[in-house]
């Protein structure tokens, strides 16, 4: 019977935290042996995803992307982690991307949530209001 990977990656958290630490490189390398045996290595990549997201909510960590036209500075950065935390009540964890096809503004991405105060959206709720209103 094959597993999926978030079965793989649920199995894996288990046996990790039934270890020392000492004694996690060992569980790991068995558990590649074990995937290649179940001629499984390629879900790998999408083993580790599920065991970073299991990880993340028995932590109580919100794992976001936040995508801006350029970089941010570091006061940004660490406001935007703040609110985050608030808003979501967890201690999260912001990777930025660069996406200069952005005129303005971020868009925030979650496992579950996306939050777009881009330029674009901003206008285009400004001209549907003005829309409404001119009706």
């Amino acid at each position: 019977m094959k597993l999926s990977a978030k079965q793989y990656a649920s199995y894996l958290s288990e046996a990790l935290e039934s270890v020392s630490a000492s004694q996690q490189n060992l569980v790991l390398a068995n558990f590649v042996k074990l995937l290649a045996g179940n001629h499984q290595l390629s879900l790998w990549q999408k083993i580790i995803n599920d065991f970073k997201n299991l990880y993340d909510k028995k932590n109580n960590v919100l794992a976001a992307q936040v995508k801006t036209p350029r970089p941010l500075a570091k006061e940004q950065k660490d406001e935007l982690t703040k609110r985050l935390g608030r808003i979501f009540d967890k201690t999260v964890t912001l990777n930025e991307t660069i996406d200069e096809s952005l005129i303005g503004g971020p868009i925030i991405l979650g496992n579950d949530f996306i939050i777009d105060a881009s330029l674009k959206v901003r206008l285009n709720q400004l001209g549907r209001k003005i829309s409404l209103e001119n009706n």
